[in-house]
């Protein structure tokens, strides 16, 4: 190709990589810059200077989308784009290997789908593929083609002989090395296409053998290119044979090669079809054969073509470098000490018959294969013939089924007599499309019932019966019935067909077809409506539309293949009006990727989406009939909304339905307000992973009339469908106290009431269901929002708002009145206009709860968890260059934020540093990205502990590791920190997700699902220095996570005074060392750091955010006690102590008694539970629901583990002292009234208090305040008067598995069945009554 630029002319052609020549017949000296880039990558492969009649060329083998730049003196002259569609491209298979031809010629095929151009094909068996692909074909080793092409490439396993001389690979014409991949990725890898296995397209019909055997047979192949690839086992073919002929199959001999070829025979007793048969011969005696027996070989491959089982005996490479369907491969590769795999590391020898490059003319030589024995193979054969067995009977066992549609609504019943499984596709008979898919299962009972839930919305419109397809588990279609729904009269059939591929349109992936459902009731429409369909895909919105008899549907879709369907499907209707262009921004040509192959998912700007391969091409697991998508590119016209509105004189629409996968940012943001105010009066917007994109266009939207009246979403895919109309609802007054109710949707659900910006009351789903981190079936904790409300005497209509968070949508998504969390709400009675419903997403409330519990006026708060803020999306750009090896950017609508930290002043919260890890879906799951928690939670796993409960294990246990072994066993670095933690970051390495010896080289520590378990869970005897010595190492480089964001938090604030929250946050030795660094005034880390406190963030969120004063001046708040749970009465506590017997109870009116009684029962080695007032909000018992025990005592520990905890004996229990003595039994730097903070147990009484001083000396403080805990302060206070130590031994009210009691009732059962020796119930001393 040769084009004119001004005086000179530039020729390009893309020979095996891009070549370009530079003429002119005026200038003679000028010096050109020519650049090849990857336009994929967006990078510079390589650039030369060249003069006028001079050519520059790079030589790359495999496709590559160049895109070639020129410059003259610095000035860009001329830019080119590789564009091979409609373009005649030559791929040549460079091999006269049977074998490597069957298995690289599908990959032509899907190269010619993907890229739509014409294909000259290069091939030594031209005559068996022309009548099944659409190429032009020229043999191997005929006269060179003359033509022209725009592009060659060539298809091979590429090499050259050194001195050896062995055959070694030449991985320039790879992208990959050779010794890695499959024979059938060496084609992807050069054709620039995913990898899946594909077998070529045979019409096996035209082929059949002139000898025609009858009867039951199987084929073998013995021989090979070279010894190594033989069977080696003396007389093993004719032990096979002979087992064959005993059961009474024929065995035809397929190889070419005579007996005594290379000094191996053929086995007595075979037909012997050797010699210079044609291959379609062969071919024809292969598809009648039962099995194929045979070596790593040309007619190995060609019978896995044929699509019959094969049984292949290998040794000299390895199972995935060849074929899988409907294969046994016999090897032994895993057996470590028989040599195989010699093709993987050594190459090959043409030239040497007998090649064995490590063992040749030793008695090893070839035992790859002369050690597999034919007992081995005969066990593979008869697993291919079971096989073989099964699918026959399966099919046998369909004559027998049977089907009917019962009365009862909803069912379909299948009966059969026999024991078998199949796949059901419930099929629109008229258009084909697949409504359902399943799996039926027939085992003792013969009938099996599907729901028919998911058809029944046809019934209402058109559809008057169903077809259901039944099909084996190979795909293999057995029986049709056709099922009637009604007497319903279906008129102008032929209008409702469409094109698609059959097995990929599914209910996941087409619930819009599904319209009563998804549209009924949402808008009226009359003959005089105007509606656009922004996005038709196969006409399903259109269709419903047109036959509501509107004036007229604008339906656009640019997709080229459903823009085909759309043409024959509305062909002859009077009121739907097509176009095939887009919408955008701007009026302009654009770029549309989109699966040529796949109705199933749309079409995508070329630049918005940079991972469309991957997101576009998900694995169904719910349909059986899952279809790969192969992702095309195509140029397509793309106008502005305005322009297509003026070009069509458009006065007014009434509804705007918009499904354009991502693209309804561009089409909105710069469509007209006027005309959107004024001419439009409903849009059904589908909307698409990014919130930040989709917020200008809610504000736009809102801006100009219009409000959200109905919302569907799915918050994991971050995906959903809002109604916007123009009518608003009202705002309702509320009382003068400012009362606003917090909520947390998940795991560890809870509601908190805030009254004028304080917590009035707050409690977890868990004390009130007795389910420990109880999730409330994801729904609102319903329990606990009605604790609080009852508890506060309130009604639900007091309430100024309510705020969640939890499984959801953004939040302006959120807030939706007729969504789906604020429908939940008005179907409980929470009947609140829009401006009441409010949600806060996960991170910033737990900086909320940090903050307003702080009291601080100022302050940096951190943030860090397991899960990230899965509700939020960032445009994230961060990764290492030279730094760390295996880095990857991520796509922002693949991540979830990991950590955050905010700057609060005046009560704006101002995200000054993000992290993040890869969102948990498809391939980017198995990488930790950023995720400090999720590293935390890998490393309980791979010790055998639960990664989200916990945590606090494996803190204690690290205590136990040693540090120098630890290095020594873990010496690679895990985690990367920038050495400025100011503007530089942190990463998550990646070696040690086992240890050294077990790593595999260059691997990313991985989260599995479900996650690996590298030790079992029992951490104790020999394993348990090496589990401790992990934990200390996980414990260590998380600390060191946890300081860079303290260092980082510092260097990018002014602000002294820190705060943190997550559930990392309750690491009491990392919260201490972020203490020990001084970096700050002073420092909060809330009591409920993990998500139990989401609630009190999300009412603070609710107070604060809408409080008049945000932004003006400092507001700041400071929860005095964290007993946030109700205080119960007398009269509850003597009703709950009244149901129980065997318990004596008595009231103690005199605190000084009470006390002094508590501390005599804890000195004597007493065990008592004290509950007093309302429960600690939080993990941690703090002296409201706690367990005392004596920390003198050297077996204390052991008692209450043996009596209640039944904890593991490495994890310490925890001090609580007086605030003013705590200095003189602990060095500590702060005081700490909520056990997160680690002090030093002073060395003269480690000995004395042995019951909580841990292994390393230390201990987990709490000090304690008479003006916030009198009763609990005035017991520690007796108990040093009797023991000389003002120190108790502390720990939770609730055995294990439970959660901490709540009720007296709670206390009570617990205190009973747990041997506990005394209960005090406020100033009510219990003691049981014992048989």
């Amino acid at each position: 190709m040769i084009e004119v630029v001004k005086d000179i002319e530039i020729e390009v052609k893309f020979d095996a990589g891009p070549f370009v020549q530079i003429t002119s017949k005026t200038k003679k000296d000028t010096e050109y810059n020519v650049e090849f880039w990857d336009s994929d990558s967006d990078y510079l492969v390589f650039d030369s200077m060249i003069k006028i009649n001079k050519w520059t060329a790079f030589s790359r083998k495999w496709y590559t989308n160049w895109r070639i730049v020129v410059y003259e003196d610095s000035k860009l002259i001329y830019q080119y784009q590789l564009d091979l569609k409609g373009k005649d491209v030559f791929i040549r298979l460079a091999s006269n290997m049977l074998g490597d031809n069957f298995a690289w010629i599908s990959y032509v095929e899907e190269f010619r789908k993907k890229h739509n151009c014409n294909i000259f094909c290069g091939t030594l068996f031209p005559e068996i593929f022309e009548e099944t692909y659409d190429f032009t074909f020229w043999k191997e080793g005929s006269e060179w083609p003359s033509k022209e092409f725009y592009a060659t490439y060539e298809v091979g396993v590429f090499g050259y002989k050194n001195e050896e001389p062995f055959y070694e690979f030449d991985n320039s014409c790879n992208k990959q090395s050779l010794s890695d991949i499959s024979m059938q990725q060496a084609a992807t890898d050069i054709l620039g296409l995913p990898y899946k296995e594909i077998k070529p397209k045979l019409n096996l019909e035209k082929f059949e053998s002139k000898n025609k055997i009858e009867g039951k047979y199987v084929c073998i192949g013995i021989h090979a290119s070279a010894q190594l690839k033989y069977w080696n086992y003396e007389n093993g073919w004719q032990k096979i044979v002979d087992y064959f002929l005993n059961i009474g199959y024929k065995v035809i001999y397929l190889s070419r090669e005579k007996s005594g070829f290379m000094g191996n025979k053929i086995p007595t007793g075979v037909i012997d079809k050797s010699g210079d048969l044609p291959l379609e011969d062969r071919i024809g005696d292969l598809k009648n054969a039962e099995l194929f027996i045979g070596t790593s070989s040309g007619l190995s491959w060609l019978a896995w073509a044929v699509d019959i089982p094969v049984v292949l005996i290998h040794g000299h490479n390895h199972s995935w470098y060849n074929f899988a369907d409907k294969t046994k491969h016999i090897n032994l590769e895993n057996d470590d000490s028989v040599c195989t795999g010699c093709w993987h590391t050594d190459g090959f020898a043409p030239g040497d018959w007998y090649f064995c490059p490590k063992h040749k003319d030793t008695d090893r030589q070839f035992e790859c294969t002369k050690k597999i024995t034919p007992e081995m193979v005969i066990e593979g054969i008869e697993v291919m013939l079971n096989d073989k067995q099964k699918s026959i009977k399966t099919l046998q066992s369909a004559i027998n089924l049977t089907m009917d549609v019962t009365s009862e609504v909803g069912k379909m019943w299948f009966y059969n007599t026999t024991k078998s499984e199949f796949y059901v596709r419930v099929v629109d008979p008229y258009s084909d499309l697949t409504l359902y898919t399943s799996k039926i299962t027939f085992e003792d009972n013969t009938a099996f019932w599907l729901p028919f839930k998911y058809v029944t919305p046809w019934e209402n419109y058109y559809l008057d019966k169903l077809n259901v397809e039944v099909y084996t588990t190979d795909q293999t279609k057995i029986k049709t019935f056709d099922v009637k729904l009604n007497d319903n009269v279906v008129n102008n059939k032929d209008e409702f067909k469409y094109v698609t591929n059959k097995f990929d349109v599914s209910w996941a992936n087409h619930k819009e077809i599904f319209y009563a459902d998804e549209y009924k009731g949402l808008f009226d429409l009359n003959e005089d409506s105007v509606v656009l369909d922004l996005g038709a895909h196969i006409g399903v919105f259109t269709r419903w539309v047109s036959k509501q008899n509107v004036k007229v549907c604008y339906s656009l879709e640019p997709n080229p293949t459903l823009w085909n369907g759309l043409n024959k499907t509305f062909e002859n209707s009077d009121n739907v009006k097509l176009s095939n262009n887009a919408l955008g921004e701007l009026t302009e040509d654009r770029w549309l990727k989109y699966p040529q192959y796949s109705t199933s998912n749309g079409s995508f700007y070329i630049n918005d989406w940079p991972e469309i391969e991957d997101w576009v091409n998900p694995t169904n697991y719910n349909n059986p009939f899952t279809y790969e998508r192969d992702i095309v590119v195509s140029n397509i016209k793309c106008l502005s909304f305005d322009d297509f509105i003026e070009q069509n004189k458009i006065e007014k629409i009434d509804v705007i339905k918009c499904d354009v996968e991502g693209a309804e940012y561009e089409i909105f943001r710069n469509a007209s307000e006027d005309y959107l105010k004024e001419n439009v009066s409903t849009i059904l917007l589908e909307f698409h992973h990014n919130k930040d994109r989709l917020k200008p266009i809610l504000d736009k939207l809102i801006k100009c009339g219009f409000s959200v009246k109905y919302l569907k979403g799915d918050a994991d895919a971050y995906d959903g469908t809002i109604l916007f109309t123009k009518k608003k609802s009202k705002p309702v007054k509320v009382g003068e106290d400012r009362w606003v109710m917090g909520a947390n949707i998940g795991h560890d659900s809870g509601a908190t009431l805030v009254k004028n910006g304080k917590v009035f009351v707050s409690v977890n789903s868990e004390r009130i269901t007795r389910i420990k981190h109880d999730e409330a079936n994801d729904d609102f904790p319903w329990k606990a929002m009605e604790y609080c409300l009852d508890y506060a005497g309130i009604k639900k209509d007091d309430l100024e708002r309510i705020v969640w968070n939890g499984i959801g949508l953004p939040p302006e998504l959120a807030i939706d009145p007729n969504g789906l969390w604020a429908s939940r709400l008005k179907e409980n009675g929470y009947n609140f206009s829009e401006d009441r419903l409010n949600y806060c997403t996960h991170h910033l409330a737990h900086a909320y709860s940090a903050h307003y519990s702080s009291g601080f006026e100022e302050s940096v708060s951190i943030v860090v968890d397991a899960g990230g803020e899965t509700n939020y999306r960032e445009v994230i750009d961060k990764f290492f260059t030279n730094k760390i090896a295996h880095m990857k950017k991520y796509p922002i609508e693949k991540c979830v934020e990991a950590s955050s930290i905010y700057e609060i002043k005046k009560g704006v919260f101002t995200k000054i540093y993000s992290a993040f890890k890869p969102f948990p879906e498809a391939d980017l799951w198995p990488t930790l990205g950023q995720s400090i928690g999720e590293f935390y939670a890998l490393g309980c796993n791979y010790i055998g502990m639960d990664g989200l409960y916990d945590a606090g294990k494996l803190m204690g246990l690290a205590s136990y590791g040693r540090p120098e072994e630890s290095k020594k066993r873990f010496d690679e670095p895990v985690v990367y920190l920038d050495p400025d933690p100011k503007s530089g970051d942190y990463f998550i390495r990646v070696h040690h997700a086992v240890p050294r010896e077990e790593q595999t080289s260059e691997t990313l520590m991985y989260i599995d699902t479900p996650r690996p378990i590298y030790w079992n869970s029992n951490i104790s005897g020999e394993d348990f220095q090496s589990k401790a010595d992990w934990a200390w190492m996980v414990q260590h480089q998380f600390e060191k996570m946890i300081l860079f964001l303290a260092k980082k938090a510092s260097m990018n604030s002014n602000v002294k005074y820190l705060t943190g929250s997550g559930g990392c946050f309750l690491n009491s030795i990392a919260n201490q060392k972020i203490v020990d660094l001084g970096l700050f005034d002073d420092h909060f880390y809330v009591p409920a750091s993990d998500d139990g406190g989401i609630s009190i963030g999300t009412a603070f969120y609710g107070y604060y955010n809408f409080h008049p004063d945000k932004g003006k001046v400092n507001l700041n708040n400071k929860e005095e006690t964290v007993f946030m749970g109700k205080d119960y009465s007398e009269e509850e506590i003597m009703s709950d102590i009244e149901n129980f017997d065997k318990i004596i109870y008595e009231k103690i009116e005199d605190e000084e008694e009470l006390a002094k009684k508590v501390a005599s029962f804890v000195h004597n080695g007493k065990v008592v539970g004290f509950f007093q007032g309302g429960s600690e909000m939080g993990p941690r018992a703090l002296g409201h629901r706690s367990i005392l025990g004596d920390p003198t005592h050297p077996d204390m520990q052991d008692i209450i583990n043996n009596r209640v905890k039944h904890r593991e004996w490495y994890r310490p229990f925890a001090p609580a002292c007086t605030v003013e003595d705590a200095h003189k039994y602990f060095t500590h730097t702060t005081e700490s009234p909520y056990m997160l903070l680690i002090a030093q147990v002073k060395e003269e009484f480690k000995e004395k208090l042995p019951s909580i001083t841990h292994v390393d000396g230390t201990a987990r403080l709490q000090t304690v305040r008479r003006e916030t805990n009198q009763r609990y302060y005035d017991v520690i206070k007796e108990f040093g008067k009797l023991s000389g130590i003002p120190v108790v031994l502390n720990t939770s009210f609730n055995e294990a598995g439970e959660p901490i009691v709540e009720t007296p009732a709670d206390a009570i059962r617990c205190f009973l069945k747990n041997d506990i020796d005394y209960l005090v119930v406020e100033n009510y001393l219990i003691t049981p009554i014992r048989d």
